[in-house]
Order: structure tokens, then C-alpha cells, then sequence
């Protein structure tokens, strides 16, 4: 059913000269997936909730992806010299992750979520940004993870997270996207300014 969504949403995203897409109701979940009506309700109680579990399962595929960029195994193989390189690196990641994914670029561009599905969201976030922290004191980029630096790091991320979306636009039901490489760019010189400049708590933090 996840996937019948999924299917109806990037319909929308791609009209044809044939009429408009069906849309993401139960009835036509069911249709889609090839089941009766009273089976989609015995798993999910409105269209809400189902969509719910596609954006659960596109976050945990990029807290996946996120995971692997900040697994220490991997680092040296990386090539980090410095915090900032995660970052880039971080940024990479998470534009290949969505480039083929334009339903996930939709709703989370129109912010199409409940409160649990932001809830869900900010606990996988935070198990990155731990990662992040984690790896940063491995590698020597900082000391002491402090509240401030905490919340310096999670407020780059943001921005990027919105910047990255940013980047595909005009590419709306597209798969295989190629994000604005100017954008991308972008984003990485303004978190690289940000953690080098003298105020940053990253910066001071450095060893």
C-alpha cells in the first residue's frame, strides 16, 4: 500500500494529456494496490496515515545514508581534514539520496507532515546530529560538545536541508534529478564561512 501511494502521488506530479491523475484517496490506494477497500483500513485509517508511512520510510533511508558518511570506519576513506568536510560531504549525500525521490521532494517542500511525522523527523535528526558530534571528537575537529555548539550545528543543517530541497526546483515528478549545482555549492561555502568564522562555537570549539 505504501508503495500504491507512492505510485498515485508521483501520477500527480506527472499529469498526462489523458486526464488527471487518480487521487491518494483509500479507495484508490486499494485499487492501485490490487487489494479490497476493508484490507487498506485493517493497516491504516485514512490516506494521513499511510502517506505518513512513506515519508517514515524515505527518513529512515537518509538518516541510513547519513549515518554511513559519519561512520568512523569510513572517515579516512573520506578524506576529512576538517569539520566543514563533513558537512560537504553531508550535503552530497543527502542531494543524491533525494535526487530520485520526488515524492519525498514534495512533501517535504510542502510540508505535507502531521506533527508525529515532524516528531519522527527531529528523532532521527537526532540521532545524526550525535553521529555528527561523535565523529567531529574522534577526528579531533572539536572538544567539548557544548549545548551551543549543538545548536549551531543543528541550525547549518537546516538551512541546508532547505537550501538542498531548493536546488531541485523546476524538477518537480522528475526522478534522476539534477539538483542546481550553484545552490549546492552555495550551501557548502555558507556552512564552511560559518564554522570558520571566529564567533562560531565550532570554530572555538576546534582543537
Amino acid at each position: 500500500m505504501i508503495a500504491a501511494t507512492e505510485q498515485l502521488l508521483l501520477a500527480q506530479l506527472n499529469p498526462t494529456e489523458e486526464g488527471e491523475a487518480l487521487s491518494v484517496t483509500a479507495e484508490n490506494i486499494a485499487v492501485t494496490a490490487g487489494i479490497a477497500k476493508t484490507a487498506f483500513y485493517e493497516h491504516f485509517s485514512n490516506r494521513t496515515e499511510v502517506i505518513s508511512a512513506l515519508l517514515d520510510r524515505y527518513l529512515v533511508d537518509r538518516a541510513d545514508a547519513s549515518r554511513r558518511l559519519l561512520d568512523p570506519a569510513n572517515a579516512e576513506a573520506l578524506g576529512y581534514q576538517c569539520a566543514p568536510d563533513i558537512f560537504d560531504a553531508l550535503v552530497d549525500g543527502y542531494a543524491a539520496s533525494i535526487a530520485d525521490k520526488p515524492v519525498y521532494r514534495h512533501l517535504w517542500v510542502e510540508r505535507e507532515q502531521s506533527a508525529a511525522d515532524r516528531e519522527r523527523d527531529l528523532a532521527q535528526e537526532g540521532q545524526v546530529f550525535g553521529a555528527i558530534l561523535d565523529l567531529m571528537s574522534e577526528l579531533g575537529f572539536i572538544g567539548e560538545a557544548t549545548p551551543a555548539l549543538q545548536f549551531e550545528l543543528i541550525t547549518y543543517w537546516s538551512v541546508a536541508d532547505r537550501l538542498v530541497n531548493d536546488a531541485f526546483t523546476g524538477q518537480e515528478g522528475k526522478r534522476d534529478a539534477v539538483p542546481d549545482p550553484c545552490t549546492i555549492a552555495a550551501v557548502k561555502r555558507i556552512i564552511r564561512i560559518c564554522c570558520e568564522h571566529p564567533s562560531s562555537e565550532l570554530h572555538r570549539s576546534a582543537r
